[in-house]
This record gives C-alpha cells, structure tokens and sequence, in this order.
C-alpha cells in the first residue's frame, strides 16, 4: 500500500537509493559534520514514516526486486545518518540479507552499503550479508582540519581506525569494491590529493565530491571555492 517511489528512489539514470532516515545523532549533541544537512531533508519524508528507519528491510527487498527486475537500475546503494547504539549497522546488515534472498543472489550487484565503520569483524558480516561494496566517507583528508570539519565521526572512531577499517575493508570486498568521499573545497588541494592519492594505493576509490554549501547545515551560506579551482583539482 506504499508507493515505490516513498522508499527507494532513481536517480543518476542507473542508481536505486534507499536513504534509511533524515536523522543523525551527532546533531542532537552538536558534534555534526560542519558541511551536512541531512535534517533538512525531514519534511520531504512521507508521514507514513516517523520512526528511526523510513522503510523495513523487506520493503526495500521488495522495491530492489522490482527495480532490478525491470532493467531500471543496475546498482543499489543504502545511506543514511549515524543512529543512536549504532541501530544503523544492523538494520543495513538486515537489508542486504533480505534484497539477497529476494533476488535469489549471492551478492546483490553493484550495491554498496555508505555507513561509518562498524566493528572491524562486521565488515566480514556485511559481504556476507550480501553487499558487494562498502563506502566509508572520510569526507576531508587534512589531519589538522579532519576533527573540526567531522567531531561526530572523529568521537566514533579515531582517525587511525578509520584508515584501518578502509584497508580491512579492501581485503575483505577486494579493490575497486571500497569507496570513501572527499569533499573538494574543504581543504587546501594539495592535501585533497593526498587523500586521493593513498587511496588509488590501496584499491580504495576515493570519491572527490565537489563541496556545494548546503542548507541547514553548519556551513550554509559559505562560498565554495571557484570553478577554476575545482576544474584543476579534478
């Protein structure tokens, strides 16, 4: 009795995306990444949902089914904020196993579950869960400016766990199946490039977002460094 298109949307001509929830935790005590937005994306949410998760995972099995089944898609992707107990992981843990036995797979292809790590042994869970892929978003790479810009992941988990989740990442999914955002125009290039650069070394795709200053977030209004600028980092 839900619309598909209330829990799984299409977008890039090829991507299912299912985003979990308009909620992070790190609002509630302040330690948000200074660039996201996320809670302003609440009022577009349907009022069928007003609980910590917009869609159960056999909703969402059911949407993956049809999308694939239809030829209207060919890669799925779960996003979403950072949950109270970290809620989050398990439910994506629960998504992947249900989208995998609805589609009669062993991995659902091109998906890809964008969280903040879990325990290093979870990371085995998820590719048996059936995801092919993880995204870990560091978002900036500069070390000074790293824990302003993202408090809230920075009290998750240290920096250094974050670089070894990625690399345990990689040798349980394999190279080109790990990805990790940064946000170009939030540090100096030289440092984007860095981050870049040791992630091509390790099979990790970095993902180099440019930065587009968004609303509700900590940073609206911001300007965001020239075209040029951007036209030469890329």
């Amino acid at each position: 009795g839900v619309p598909m298109s209330h829990i799984g949307l299409h977008r890039l001509q090829r991507q299912l995306l299912f985003e979990y929830n308009a909620y992070c935790k790190y609002f509630s005590d302040s330690t948000q990444c200074l660039f996201c937005g996320i809670i302003g994306e609440k009022p577009q949410y349907h009022g069928h949902y007003q609980r910590d998760f917009v869609a159960s995972p056999d909703e969402i099995a059911e949407v993956a089914e049809a999308a694939y089944g239809e030829g209207i898609c060919s890669e799925m992707q779960v996003t979403g904020g950072v949950l109270p107990e970290r809620a989050e992981v398990d439910y994506i843990l629960d998504v992947g196993r249900a989208v995998k036995k609805r589609l009669g797979v062993d991995t659902i292809p091109n998906s890809q579950a964008v969280m903040v790590p879990p325990e290093l042994s979870q990371i085995e869970e998820l590719k048996e869960a059936g995801w092919q892929g993880v995204a870990f978003n560091l978002e900036v790479w500069n070390r000074g400016l790293w824990p302003g810009m993202t408090p809230g992941k920075l009290e998750t988990l240290s920096r250094q766990g974050w670089e070894e989740a990625l690399e345990e990442a990689v040798r349980v999914f394999g190279k080109g199946n790990v990805a990790s955002v940064l946000i170009a125009g939030l540090e100096p290039k030289e440092s984007h490039w860095e981050g870049m650069e040791w992630m091509a070394q390790r099979g990790i795709y970095g993902v180099p977002i440019p930065w587009d200053p968004t609303p509700s977030s900590s940073l609206e209004g911001h300007q965001t460094p020239t075209a040029a600028w951007h036209l030469e980092v890329s």
